[in-house]
């Protein structure tokens, strides 16, 4: 096997694992996808390490050629419709279907199209099921209203941070402030509601139970590392939620607002 075509080969896989946890994609899925390369282009073994911040890839040929590689992970965002893309070119490259460089092209056109994607579907439709949710716990038309708009300000402004590469406290806090500020100014003005229901009900999208999530699975698949650091991000996610939204009340409070 030539030398050009096993880092070929490694650059694609690098690629691929990398989308997979940059999309919210588990870490055993990042290392099965990379695994399906084995046999392909003479390749005898391929071994993965993969962790939420990175992933370590060695290739070894049929010929004894060897060669690896580290990959950084740095942003993390939750996007199944792009973690369903990668998987599919994993598939198809496996299958023979896609050759290294094709892939390497077409994962680099879907990192990039995250990168411009227009983030308004999702708050959209986060402000209609959150209004929903409102009703649910106890709240009437007033709260449905007030909390679709708390939710969709507060999905937007999260989305156009998590594009600037800031630490996930700032960005959490930014996004329960928002969302605490928007229920309470919005609960004076119109003279009514429920801020507690508003405010509740409108944070649970920026509450990391996916994260949660991945980080059980992890855990109970023997990856404790990687179980144990997502589960460092829903603790600092959550926190800085709860510093957020309490900062925001806390100064309702000193102007003599009433909860």
């Amino acid at each position: 096997m030539a030398h050009g075509e096993l880092d070929l080969l490694l650059a694609a896989a690098k690629r691929l694992a990398a989308t997979m946890l940059e999309n919210g994609g588990e870490t055993y899925r990042a290392e099965e996808a990379v695994s399906r390369l084995r046999g392909l282009y003479g390749v005898q073994e391929v071994e993965a390490l993969a962790l939420p911040t990175g992933v370590l890839i060695h290739i070894t040929a049929q010929d004894g050629a060897q060669t690896s590689g580290l990959v950084r992970v740095r942003s993390r965002r939750l996007d199944l419709g792009a973690l369903a893309q990668a998987n599919e070119i994993s598939r198809r490259l496996a299958g023979g279907a896609l050759t290294a460089k094709d892939a390497c092209t077409a994962l680099d056109a879907l990192r990039r199209g995250n990168g411009k994607r227009v983030r308004l579907t999702a708050p959209a439709v986060s402000a209609f099921s959150i209004g929903c949710f409102a009703v649910l716990m106890g709240g009437g038309a007033l709260e449905f209203g007030l909390s679709a708009l708390c939710a969709f300000l507060s999905q937007f402004v999260c989305a156009f941070f998590q594009d600037e590469d800031m630490f996930y406290f700032i960005s959490s806090f930014i996004g329960g402030a928002v969302c605490a500020l928007t229920a309470v100014l919005s609960a004076a003005l119109c003279g009514a509601g429920n801020i507690g229901i508003i405010i509740s009900a409108s944070i649970l999208p920026l509450l990391p139970g996916m994260t949660l999530i991945g980080a059980i699975r992890d855990s109970m698949r023997g990856d404790l590392v990687s179980g144990a650091a997502r589960l460092g991000d829903v603790i600092v996610v959550a926190l800085s939620l709860a510093f957020g939204v309490g900062a925001v009340l806390w100064l309702y409070g000193l102007t003599g607002g009433v909860l």
